[in-house]
């Protein structure tokens, strides 16, 4: 296992050297490093720049090694791409996911002429062309973390709750689902805590200026952790 997760560190390591010129397309970028008890298992990688529109880009990537046994391991592997507006509706999105190296998900979103949504590709083994199922308009993901940031940390008064509608095609690709984000009352040093809640998951979330410094995320009888460890630029 020890061996695996340098191996994919050092992929990682090798991603964050990029040209000038790349550099400059990146308005923010950040490490989260994920945790199981104390074995790191896992990184994602934010990245939100502009695209020559003037429209956000947006590209999440994920990996993650959970060990099963001492001779074996279960990987997780996601890479999302998507676009928004500056006031945060959602132009389209490009989501790919895999297990243990096979591809479960590849989806494309596209929001059409009519102001509705299409979704096509391919989710765990069967194919999708369908309209999602939306009643509204999608926000994408900097609007949800600006805004998240904003409710937290107020100018006046405390952290006040904030919910989004949104697509995570991992959860349902052909609906929307709903981010919960409500403040527990609780803070963790000087900062506030959140529980969030979408799709039946459930986590608790340390908010500071720049969005979720620390996560705590139960999955099934797993209980995983995600701290950033790395910024570079500025939302």
């Amino acid at each position: 296992y020890s061996e695996t997760f340098r191996q994919m560190v050092g992929s990682l390591a090798g991603s964050l050297h990029i040209s000038d010129s790349e550099r400059g397309s990146w308005k923010y970028q950040e490490i989260l490093v994920w945790q199981l008890r104390d074995l790191n298992v896992g990184f994602t990688v934010n990245r939100v720049g502009r695209d020559s529109d003037g429209d956000i880009k947006s590209i999440v990537e994920t990996a993650i090694i959970i060990p099963r046994k001492s001779d074996e391991t279960m990987t997780h592997d996601g890479y999302d791409v998507t676009y928004e507006k500056e006031n945060g509706e959602l132009i389209n999105g490009r989501y790919l996911e895999a297990e243990n190296g096979d591809i479960t998900l590849s989806i494309n979103l596209e929001k059409t002429e009519r102001g509705s949504y299409r979704v096509s590709g391919q989710f765990q083994g069967k194919a999708i062309d369908s309209q999602l199922n939306s009643a509204t308009d999608l926000v994408g993901p900097y609007y949800q973390y600006i805004e998240l940031i904003k409710a937290a940390n107020p100018t006046k008064g405390e952290p006040r709750a904030l919910s989004a509608n949104t697509y995570i095609p991992s959860a349902n690709p052909l609906q929307t689902i709903t981010i919960e984000a409500q403040p527990t009352g609780q803070r963790v040093g000087d900062l506030p805590e959140y529980a969030m809640r979408f799709s039946g998951m459930k986590a608790t979330s340390v908010i500071d200026a720049i969005g979720q410094k620390a996560v705590r995320v139960q999955m099934g009888p797993l209980e995983l952790k995600l701290s950033r460890v790395y910024t570079d630029g500025r939302l």
